[in-house]
């Protein structure tokens, strides 16, 4: 999955908290209901990509490369990565 979203040519910043290395799309609110949501602090994901490892990714033709923020300092996203790792299947 990360391969594929590198390959699509958008910028892709992948994000390292509790050893859990991941990428999300947050949900715009663009509905009265997750406005709501929004004001009052909560932020819904519409997808979540995560790997328990780091790995390096080949095709054929060459390495792909991404960046990857540390964001163990962020008040959330750690907290979203030690969710990611508790429910991941090993």
């Amino acid at each position: 999955m990360f391969a594929k979203m590198i390959h699509s040519g958008l910028p892709v910043i992948a994000q390292w908290a509790e050893g859990v290395l991941f990428i999300h799309s947050p949900l715009p609110p663009d509905t009265n209901d997750l406005m709501e949501h929004y004001l009052q602090g909560m932020i819904f994901w519409s997808s979540v990509n995560f790997a328990l490892i780091l790995i390096r990714l080949y095709t054929r033709a060459a390495s792909l490369e991404a960046a990857v923020i540390h964001v163990s300092d962020n008040p959330v996203l750690p907290e979203a990565a030690r969710w990611l790792m508790k429910h991941a299947k090993h």
